[in-house]
């Protein structure tokens, strides 16, 4: 058997360009909207404030709202005494006090 002396590309129908044309367009669509959507997650993000949260001395199970006094972080709501250590968590704040916000912390 003999091979083709050309090997060139093959044909391809205008129906199959079509195809690919759209294909495409989608392609670039949904890029530029992911990049948008990532922009405005970073947005937010960046304006949402940090809140610090921990526990005071034994007391695990609580998690208090922290700011700083004087230096050292403190719970908002004021529980523990104040030579109690505090220990940052990555937790959600459950103390009712702490998500009230209507007290100030003690030094």
């Amino acid at each position: 058997m003999s091979r083709p002396l050309h090997f060139g590309k093959p044909k391809i129908s205008a129906k199959c360009d079509v195809k690919c044309d759209k294909h495409d367009r989608n392609k670039n669509k949904q890029f530029t909207e992911k990049t948008e959507l990532a922009a405005r997650m970073r947005a937010k993000i960046e304006g949402a404030a940090y809140v610090k949260a921990g526990t005071v001395g034994t007391a695990d199970r609580t998690v208090h709202e922290l700011v700083t006094v004087e230096e050292s972080l403190r719970p908002k709501c004021g529980a523990g005494e104040p030579n109690e250590p505090v220990y940052e968590w990555a937790r959600n704040v459950n103390c009712s006090d702490c998500l009230d916000g209507e007290r100030e912390p003690v030094a």
